[in-house]
């Protein structure tokens, strides 16, 4: 995801700007999406009281607050961002103060509003898309995606990205993970073409010799990788799968009832 140089003058204006105790500055970036900047009082500001602490001030200047995430500028995850820049290259010496938790910077963004545009980018990719308790679940042709539009919003930030850009990015990392799975279901029915492969929600499967148990190897363990580390793992899952659909189904067939894979029957 690309930085805005625009967003990037106005985080570096704002926080330089606020140098007395209680200073307060806001910017909106675009609809939904603004920036804050917020020097506490002396003695009165901790990390942990965070956004929270500015909620009266929010809810006279920002619409839907309650359907908004505030990101902080300086957020910590044990997820990782490709090529987002750590607040020092860019900030310089304002990114003391936000570290030690004495200058609140963060932004809020209207996550509904995001995630409906954000729906309608991908829809009009020619995907299927409905929303999901996490986010959206993406789908093209039998193929399944789900997306955590959360992740998305923090990514957009941390990287001092603009709405549009953090779609075009997510548009095309959905495609690219649907040419992934495409491309690793072809080999995999190739490899397996014995063993009537299909795919299933997130799943490649096959029946094993004489069972209608099917087996089934989940696509989205390579979801998020980059395309050699997927590779790795498809293949080595693939190795770990032919063992199975080529072993003796007496012992792990003996469990089932009776006449219950009778594959074929009326």
């Amino acid at each position: 995801m690309k930085a805005d140089p625009e967003i990037q003058r106005t985080w570096s204006r704002i926080l330089g700007e606020v140098n007395q105790p209680g200073d307060f500055l806001w910017r909106k970036l675009d609809e939904g999406y603004y920036v804050i900047a917020h020097r506490l009082q002396a003695g009165t500001g901790t990390v942990a009281s965070g956004p929270a602490a500015d909620y009266e001030i929010l809810r006279t200047l920002i619409p839907h607050l309650d359907r908004t995430r505030a990101v902080p500028l300086n957020f910590r995850h044990d997820c990782e961002f490709t090529g987002a820049d750590v607040l020092k290259s860019w900030a310089g010496k304002l990114d003391a103060d936000v570290e030690a938790g004495v200058l609140h910077a963060y932004a809020v963004v209207d996550s509904e509003a995001f995630g409906e545009s954000a729906a309608s980018v991908l829809r009009a990719a020619g995907l299927q898309v409905e929303r999901a308790r996490e986010g959206l679940r993406v789908a093209d042709g039998p193929f399944i995606q789900r997306v955590n539009l959360l992740r998305i919003v923090v990514e957009m930030v941390i990287a001092r990205s603009g709405i549009v850009e953090a779609q075009r990015a997510l548009a095309e990392k959905v495609a690219d993970e649907f040419k992934l799975y495409r491309r690793l279901y072809r080999r995999f029915a190739q490899r397996f073409h014995e063993f009537e492969p299909a795919v299933l929600d997130h799943y490649f499967t096959a029946y094993p010799d004489a069972s209608c148990v099917a087996a089934g190897w989940d696509y989205w363990e390579v979801s998020g990788r980059r395309p050699s580390e997927g590779e790795q793992v498809f293949e080595r899952a693939m190795e770990e799968f032919k063992t199975f659909l080529t072993a003796d189904s007496d012992g792990w067939l003996a469990g089932l009832l009776e006449g219950a894979c009778q594959r074929g029957a009326a």
